[in-house]
């Protein structure tokens, strides 16, 4: 009595699995109360595998920033052992914005994203930026993340890389090489951390701190190295006076 207790809760559980997959997307999305500065475009199929036109987020003064082509599929294995996960890519070769993929699961507990690949232009995240001239950047921004515990204020776990190799930027018609800039991503008090690896060609070492969306800080040094670009160092003086290191103080 007891084996065929066990088969039939067993099979209740893989059928409600199996009905609550096949629950229209849109329905789902519909329930769940998102930021006003979220916009989600031409949601198709369900739970099971569904489709997104585009994610876009709209905030005031900035540029619209927008994700395209997203795919979610739920993970079969995952519903067995009763911690669903979702597999997602989004984005495309030929469509502008940024594309990759990630594993999401932890709903009941701690969300947790794994396997996160991301390759977007550095323009992308320059035009997020106030700066007093216009700038454009050139090449990709490769970020790779294996492991991110959601957690307060943003963070429980983190761990991940990202690099710009070949990195550039134009201004005033007048293009600088920056060389190769990476740096590591970590959580610190529940702070999402980027810091820059000081193995750079501007001598550059920094760290930068996300506490919430609206609390960002940041400091660190710039001692110009050997290899630093020209056209820079008639700005060097903005900087401030150099320490008794040859260093100048950056922070915000």
């Amino acid at each position: 009595m007891k084996k065929w207790f066990v088969y039939g809760t067993m099979f209740v559980g893989v059928y409600l699995s199996f009905v609550i997959a096949n629950v229209p997307a849109h329905w789902v999305i519909s329930k769940v109360k998102l930021p006003k500065e979220l916009v989600i475009e031409n949601i198709t199929g369900s739970i099971w595998h569904s489709s997104i036109t585009q994610v876009s987020y709209l905030q005031k003064n900035q540029t619209p920033y927008s994700i395209s082509n997203i795919n979610v599929s739920l993970n079969i294995s995952s519903l067995l052992r009763l911690n669903p996960s979702f597999d997602i890519t989004f984005g495309d070769a030929l469509i502008k914005g940024p594309e990759g993929s990630l594993t999401i699961s932890g709903f009941t507990d701690s969300l947790t994203v794994d396997h996160l690949d991301i390759l977007l232009a550095a323009n992308d995240i320059t035009q997020q930026l106030s700066l007093p001239m216009p700038v454009t950047a050139h090449n990709n921004i490769k970020i790779n993340i294996p492991t991110f515990i959601v957690g307060k204020p943003l963070c429980q776990s983190l761990e991940g890389q990202i690099s710009w190799q070949k990195a550039s930027v134009s201004a005033l018609d007048e293009k600088v090489q920056l060389g190769a800039l990476k740096a590591t991503l970590s959580c610190e008090n529940g702070a999402l951390t980027l810091t820059v690896d000081p193995k750079n060609d501007l001598g550059l070492s920094f760290t930068a701190y996300v506490r919430d969306n609206s609390k960002v800080s940041g400091n660190g040094f710039l001692k110009p190295a050997d290899k630093f670009p020209e056209q820079l160092k008639g700005l060097l003086p903005f900087l401030g006076s150099k320490d008794n290191q040859g260093r100048y103080r950056l922070g915000f």
